[in-house]
């Protein structure tokens, strides 16, 4: 979505920074509020335009736009000479009609389009929000002189008159029926930069706003959705700073009245300094200055009285602003009552705004062969145009100027000017030649053939239910058949009873169902305090599950769709697949299957194993277990895990509507930590006022936190500072992946140190502050706690095994960990951290470094093993597609272990097939281990060629044609795949980036599967860069989530999977795809029919036009070569835009050459059209030599039928020209027409229609254009005469025969001696489908 905004163009020339923001503030004397025509002019308004014209500028800008393309701008050029009599053989309305017929076709299209965008524009723009409207001040005019005596005594008087009106009305009005300022309904498009604005639940954000308060006065807190900002369904946090919270919570009581708190704003005075607008959705760096006075007046309207004659001194806040307190342009409230905002961004500067770019422009390898060949024919066609010229100028000196008989009584014309007139005569007379409608009709069928891809049901919810049908379909034939050969009327019976039980058990079901769920509501209705059976809470849980992320399992998303229809026959020659892991092939809802903590295994956690670790190994109530003390080192272990899984997350807890509490997470893998430790009675409540409150068994504990340290694809961890209320201990709980976490863990060297410290006792005062507060820690520590210590390392070493054991399984792992903090070690960390937040330059950086300073020194818990289930199809797609020699790379971010576990279960590796593993931590590393996998493919090619051409030799000898096929066929999938798969991790490939990319293409392409593990999304992108340069093939690129767009776009083909992820992927791309297993279905049915479709629609307008129009210079030779043309001018208007439109447009609508279900079992035939070999410039050339020879005889066959038959017109002459052209005009149409019913392969009763239709069709029109007035004399019911002869049938008859026998006969020849694969197993397709009829 592209932003016109003047406003926005002009500022980003002006400004480098952008300018401090000021709200309910004086600044010298000049009060900066909304309706400050100062503050407008430094920021962009808030109105969005999306259209690409205007009502004003549509005609002239559709028209520049339009006749920018090179064929538009040749037919003007045509029109034009066709207007010059003296030039033009043709009549204008032959080019006119048809160049405005397509123009305005195109006119209307985009009209359309550009309406939709208008009315959406305008929704947008006109949805009405509360704006805080102030009390307007008294301005002081600026000048630059001082104001005279008698205009001070003037202001004077009229503030005295102001103040008093202003009394007066207070003391009328009743308890503050009418406020000095109040909120007030304002359109989104008025809306400017400083405004304070009302956002109430559920309504959409129309700016970029700071988040000042909200309804939640405890903590400042709103819930956000962002799916129409980044696709993500989840609930997302917000927290205003506390400065701000508690001023409003101090300012704005819920005691008051909605005026009387709407009145408190007119204390908010300060100023916004942030960063300039940028595309970055994640980051936001800024300072809010906020201004309090010194005095504390109670009365407002005291305060308002005397802001103009009244000086206070005021002090400043500095408070710190992140991407916590902006909300986003695009974004919702949810779950929140209300909310108070600044806006800071407004229309072209938000950055939903700036994200929102124009996908790169993709054209697919068709397109850019019909410019080609489209310059082909148009050089052709001057090549004709020259030599006419030069024929035509010597007959008309030699011939036509001496010939007394032709009267010419004028002078004649100069050499010169008849070569002028001559060139632009042939020019406008073999304009034809190019296909005037190809391109029109080429961009209504794509469109057309994305709408039957869109309504495809077996891409869509319902595939299941549709191919279930299919099947029951197909086995009703079957026994119908059976049946009515064996006359047995027993088994019909044994049929609908079958279906009645079937029936049966199905109501039967539904009600098992409904009982569910009303089990699941009364367990809802219960309080989790009390004692909650381990079977009821496990169907509560299960049914969270079951959804995608914690909701209700709604369809958002019934049908794939088109995005890019260009690209529809670029589907047939895909030859690479990229495609991301998680969400992609795998269903993104997480499942905790296994864990470790303290080196032990629990192999079912969600069965409440850990909860019984607990009760088993205590003989102590329940109650007991959660206090600090009496605790074994497993339960220890296990319960900081599970309060590790319930506290540290960014998740929200809110209730569905059974009643039952749900998560709502970005991420699904903190779901289902949270639904683990929720089975096993550690149970995340809520997150308010700065608190973490969770419930632990039959207790509810609080914990106040301190600090957060988000998730982020660099840092690629989690961590939370937590202050123990009954303790007053400081907790630092962290999790994140084992490459990041390992590092910061405490190591066996720590646990000496620290043994040593606790062995020599006397010598702790000696040591340095570091060592002072570890020895303080150790004092405070249980004897458990040492234990713990000295056998952290064994710990370590076993979850690191574990770890391997879970990723061989396929299982995503994270690492959690702990340590608690000294106070004061805190407080300086957190000084630190409060100094760093004032600042806006490098403050993400600095943060970094300071969490690295306290995220260290960990103690290991444990890890967890979540399971990511494979989508269903996914093996069989990819095998699928494997064998129809595409070759697929997997690029994901996850462990080589558990990406090779992947890539086994899906079916991309296999054990019959050799795997090669680059695994490097230096340059020379991943050097020598590339020339090694060089060597060893070159051996194995040497030996394997050696055995294939013995194995060929012996096989040539026995098998017949068919087996020949499919040996070749077999051949070329073995030497494409060479049964090789590549493994490479992320850090190696920055070293084949660098130097290595010669290297490992030659290794990669010669493997049919690549996997790439540990990948960042950078990497994606550079990944697929690199192979599309190299291999110049067509490369597609298929990814779920925000990290795959830059994948996709890069690709030549981007596919996006509506996920859990969020629709980034799916917006970004040129098809969008409910399930993976559909892209099968895609590529090798929907690609393969729109490449024959198009290609034949191609093939056929290049030779209708060819064979009609080439006859007209055919018949130079016999009319002096004077451009006389041979058609009637409606016949030459009609041909292209009514005649002959539909066949080609049916052709290209619903052409087959395989029934789909062959398609289907035969991944091999996809072959046939990857190499592009069903649309090349050898194909273009056979059409159009097809038409030149069709030309010949028809012109020359006509000319010698003509030769020695004098035929009589109606009026009793010899019939000249108009005879003669109807003639030649009848079967050539109706020969080209016929031409298409040879090509088309599948008919249907809309395709006969359009065959036979369209010859009717040119029957009626040359009917009615021979009876009208203007072809009088010359044609004037010439075709109806010639519908009255015989000789006129014979010649059709004759001339088609002529004209089609060679196209039957090389169709024929091909078929039955030389058939394709495909042909063959269409063929056997039909004869079982016949045979079952029979």
């Amino acid at each position: 979505m592209k932003i016109f905004n003047k406003k926005k163009r002009n500022l980003k020339k002006k400004r480098t920074t952008y300018p401090n923001i000021y709200f309910n503030t004086f600044e010298n004397n000049f009060f900066f509020l909304n309706n400050n025509e100062k503050t407008k002019s430094l920021f962009s308004d808030n109105e969005i335009s999306t259209t690409k014209y205007t009502r004003y500028n549509f005609i002239f800008k559709n028209l520049f736009e339009q006749f920018k393309k090179y064929t538009n701008i040749y037919f003007v050029i045509v029109s034009v000479i066709t207007l010059i009599p003296e030039v033009s053989p043709l009549d204008p309305s032959t080019t006119i009609l048809p160049l405005g017929l397509i123009v305005g076709l195109t006119a209307i299209k985009e009209a359309y389009e550009d309406i939709k965008r208008y009315r959406a524009d305008k929704s947008s723009n006109f949805k009405e929000y509360l704006i805080y409207q102030p009390p307007k001040p008294i301005l002081k005019p600026l000048s630059s002189t001082t104001p005279l005596p008698q205009q001070q005594q003037r202001q004077q008087q009229q503030q005295q008159q102001q103040q008093q009106q202003q009394q007066q009305q207070q003391q009328q009005q009743e308890n503050d029926e009418i406020e000095p300022s109040k909120f007030k309904l304002i359109k989104s498009k008025n809306i400017n930069v400083g405004d304070i604005i009302k956002i109430d639940n559920n309504q959409s954000i129309p700016a970029d706003i700071i988040l000042l308060s909200s309804s939640s006065l405890s903590d400042g807190v709103c819930f956000v959705e962002t799916s129409e900002l980044d696709g993500e369904s989840n609930l997302k946090i917000f927290k205003s700073s506390n400065e701000t919270h508690l001023k409003f919570k101090n300012n704005i009581s819920v005691d008051l009245n909605e005026s009387k708190q709407e009145q408190q704003f007119i204390k908010l005075k300060g100023n916004i300094q942030c960063e300039f607008p940028n595309n970055n959705l994640y980051k936001f760096k800024g300072i809010l200055n906020l201004e309090n006075d010194n005095e504390n007046n109670n009365n407002i309207e005291e305060d308002l009285k005397t802001t103009t004659t009244t000086t206070t001194t005021t002090t400043t806040t500095t408070i710190s602003l992140s991407e916590k307190q902006l909300l986003l342009r695009g974004s919702t409230l949810r779950n929140t009552e209300f909310i108070y905002g600044i806006v800071v961004y407004c229309g072209a500067d938000t950055k939903l705004s700036l994200n929102q770019k124009s996908p790169p422009s993709k054209y697919s390898t068709v397109e850019k062969m019909i410019s080609k060949s489209v310059l082909g024919i148009f050089i052709f066609k001057m090549v004709l145009v020259i030599i006419s010229t030069i024929v035509g100028t010597l007959v008309t000196e030699r011939t036509t100027n001496k010939s007394w008989y032709l009267w010419i009584n004028e002078e004649p014309d100069s050499i010169g000017l008849v070569i002028v007139k001559t060139f632009f005569a042939y020019f406008a007379y073999l304009s034809f030649l190019v296909p005037m409608s190809l391109l029109i009709t080429l961009e209504i069928v794509k469109v057309s053939q994305g709408g039957f891809m869109q309504f495809d049901l077996l891409m869509s919810y319902k595939e299941k239910q549709y191919r279930k049908q299919l099947l029951q379909y197909e086995q009703n034939q079957n026994n119908e058949n059976e049946n009515q050969n064996n006359g047995d009327l027993e088994l019909q019976q044994q049929q609908q009873q079958q279906q009645q039980q079937q029936q049966q058990q199905q109501q039967q079901q539904q009600q098992q169902q409904q009982q569910q769920k009303q089990f699941i509501k009364s367990i809802s209705s219960t309080s989790i305090s009390k004692s909650i059976s381990k079977d009821n809470l496990k169907s509560e849980i299960l049914k969270e599950d079951s959804s995608a992320s914690g909701r209700e399992n709604k369809i958002v998303h019934k049908y794939m769709t088109v995005k890019n229809s260009n690209l529809n026959d670029e589907l047939a020659l895909v030859k690479y697949i990229f495609s991301d892991k998680t969400g992609t092939l795998t269903e993104n809802k997480m499942i905790f299957k296994k864990c470790s903590i303290g080196g032990k295994i629990y192999q079912s956690p969600n069965e409440s194993q850990l909860l019984n670790e607990i009760k088993n190994k205590s003989s102590m109530e329940l109650e007991e277990i959660v206090s600090e003390g009496g605790e074994t080192i497993d339960q220890k272990f296990v319960k900081e895990f599970l309060i590790n899984m319930t506290t540290c997350h960014s998740a929200v807890s809110e209730l569905d509507q059974d009643g039952i509490a749900i998560y709502q997470s970005p991420s699904p893998d903190e779901i289902s930590l949270l639904n683990c430790s929720k089975l096993n009675q550690f149970i995340f409540k809520e997150r308010n006022n700065g608190e973490i409150k969770i419930q632990i068994l039959k207790k509810e504990k609080t914990f106040k936190l301190l600090a957060l340290m988000d998730f982020t694809s660099e840092r690629r961890r989690m961590s939370v500072v937590l202050k123990d209320i009954e303790t007053n201990k400081i907790y630092l709980y962290s999790k994140g992946a084992d490459s990041v976490m390992m590092s910061r863990l405490k190591q066996d060297n720590n646990n000496n140190n620290n043994n040593n410290n606790n062995n020599n006792n006397n010598n702790n005062n000696n040591n340095n502050n570091n060592n002072n507060n570890n020895n303080n820690n150790n004092n405070n520590n249980n004897n458990n706690n040492n234990n713990n210590n000295n056998n952290n390392q064994l710990i370590i070493e076993k979850t690191t095994q574990h770890i391997k054991e879970f990723s061989n399984e396929g299982l995503r792992t994270l690492i959690l960990a702990m340590k608690e903090i000294d106070s004061d070690q805190f407080n300086q960390w957190f000084e630190k951290y409060n100094s760093i937040l004032n600042s806006i330059e490098n403050r993400e950086e600095q943060i970094e470094e300071l969490n690295n300073q306290l995220e260290n020194d960990l103690t290991l818990l444990g890890c967890t093993a979540i399971e990511d289930k494979l989508q269903d199809g996914v093996p069989e797609t990819i095998e699928f597609l494997l064998n129809s020699n595409i070759k697929i790379w997997i690029i994901t971010g996850d462990k080589q272990e558990t990406a090779i576990n992947i890539g086994y279960s899906c079916k991309l590796l296999s054990h019959s097939n050799q795997l090669f593993i680059i695994n490097s931590n230096s340059r020379d590393q991943c050097e020598q281990q590339l020339n090694n996998i060089i060597n060893n493919l070159n051996e194995i090619e040497n030996n394997n060629n050696n055995n294939n051409n013995n194995n060929n030799n012996n096989n040539n000898n026995n098998n017949n044609n068919n087996n020949n096929n499919n040996n070749n066929n077999n051949n070329n999938n073995n030497n494409n795949n060479n049964n090789f798969s590549l493994v490479i991790d992320g850090e190696s490939l920055i070293f084949i980036f660098l130097e290595f990319e010669n290297k490992f293409l030659s290794i990669a392409k010669k493997c049919h599967s690549v996997i790439c593990c540990r990948a960042t999304p950078i990497q994606k992108s550079l990944i697929v860069k690199m192979v599309k340069k190299d291999t110049k093939e067509v490369c597609l690129s298929i990814g779920d989530g925000a990290n795959d767009v830059s994948m996709i776009q890069e690709a030549n083909i981007g596919i996006g999977i509506f996920g859990n992820e969020g629709s980034q992927a799916s917006r970004a791309s040129d098809y969008s795809l409910l399930r993976f297993r559909h892209l099968s279905r895609l590529i090798t049915i929907h690609g393969r029919y729109s490449m024959i479709r198009n290609a034949a629609c191609i093939r056929y307008s290049f030779y209708k036009n060819m064979t009609f129009f080439f006859i007209q210079f055919l018949f130079s030779i016999h009319s002096g070569w004077s451009s006389q043309t041979l058609f009637d001018d409606a016949i030459i208007t009609s041909f292209n835009t009514v005649i002959t439109a539909i066949p080609p447009y049916f052709m290209a609508l619903f052409e087959k050459d395989v029934n789909e279900r062959v398609l289907e079992k035969n991944p091999h035939l996809f072959l046939e059209v990857q190499n592009g070999k069903q649309f090349q410039y050898l194909t273009i050339a056979r059409s159009v030599l097809g038409g030149l020879y069709q030309s010949v005889v028809m012109y020359f066959g006509l000319y010698l039928l003509f030769l020695d038959d004098n035929i009589l017109n109606q009026y009793g002459k010899i019939g000249g020209l108009a005879i003669m052209g109807s003639y030649c005009a009848s079967f050539s149409v109706i020969s080209i027409l016929l031409q298409a019913a040879l090509d088309i392969k599948y008919w249907n009763f809309i395709v006969h229609i359009g065959i036979w239709g369209s010859i009717l069709l040119y029957i009626v029109i040359a009917l009615i254009t021979n009876s009208m007035l203007p072809s009088m004399p010359q044609s004037y019911q010439v075709f109806n005469f010639s519908l009255s002869l015989l000789q006129f049938y014979l010649m059709v008859i004759i001339m088609i025969f002529i004209s089609l026998i060679p196209t039957f006969t090389s169709k024929y020849i091909k078929q039955q001696f030389y058939p394709s694969q495909s042909q063959l197993l269409q063929e056997n397709y039909i004869l079982n489908k016949r045979k079952r009829r029979n």
